[in-house]
């Protein structure tokens, strides 16, 4: 999969209204590198939340949440 096509999936799961950790992203998707992504989506406009949620490890992992579509789309 191209670094576009993730970014489209990426998408289509946000204006879903849903929401996506990077496991889930692995799991929907079969791409590890979703903060990269967010990355990329941020700078072509895009407003996108991070929300920084435990996990079982002790940890904590980031939850993205799409705030507002870019005007372009």
């Amino acid at each position: 999969m191209t670094t576009d096509a993730h970014r489209r999936q990426i998408m289509a799961h946000f204006r879903k209204g849903l929401s996506l950790t990077p496991n889930e992203s692995q799991q929907l998707f079969g791409k590890r590198r979703l903060a990269a992504r967010i990355l990329d989506l941020r700078g072509m406009g895009h407003e996108i939340e991070t929300i920084l949620e435990p996990n079982e490890n002790g940890g904590r992992h980031a939850r993205y949440v799409l705030i507002k579509e870019a005007e372009n789309g």
